[in-house]
């Protein structure tokens, strides 16, 4: 078997042992507590871990003035975020959320959708997003949920696939 093709198989290995273990945490955590805050909480740090990034957010929609919320985040700028409201209309998050559709950035900075408002105002760059939406178990949009800065390389389809897994 060439080089590639065994780098290649041994990627997917990986790949879905992170999914299933990042299964098996959030199974976990969903028994372990009836308190929505702390499942939410352990959720997104199990995303965290699972696809190997440095931060991320759960957004979740506050309706009454189509906002996303930033509710939970995890990273150095946690505490000036948390609370945090941005329109729906505004970024990747605010697309993702109207489009129920997960997506990849692994250059935000040349992407349309992406708003450097917030990044400027807390002084934190984004190199590599994935964003993607959190829904009620009938569909309806409730949140977003975003992962940003791999800590080695780019975000692929195997780590969107742990995210929608977890989401």
């Amino acid at each position: 078997m060439p080089d590639d093709q065994s780098h290649r198989l041994r990627e997917t290995l990986d790949a879905r042992n992170r999914q299933i273990a990042a299964v098996h945490s959030i199974s976990r955590l969903l028994s372990s507590s009836l308190d929505l805050e702390d499942r939410l909480r352990d959720i997104l740090t199990v995303s965290l871990q699972a696809v190997g990034a440095v931060a991320g957010t759960i957004f979740l929609h506050r309706p009454e003035d189509a906002t996303l919320v930033f509710r939970y985040v995890v990273g150095d700028k946690a505490k000036e975020l948390i609370g945090a409201a941005i329109p729906t209309t505004t970024g990747l998050a605010g697309a993702v959320f109207r489009s129920g559709r997960s997506q990849i950035t692994n250059r935000p900075h040349e992407a349309v959708e992406h708003d450097r408002e917030v990044e400027k105002r807390i002084g934190f760059a984004t190199e590599t997003l994935m964003t993607v939406p959190l829904k009620h178990q009938a569909g309806r949009p409730v949140g977003v949920m975003q992962i940003l800065n791999k800590q080695s390389g780019e975000f692929d389809q195997h780590d969107l696939e742990v995210l929608e897994i977890i989401a």
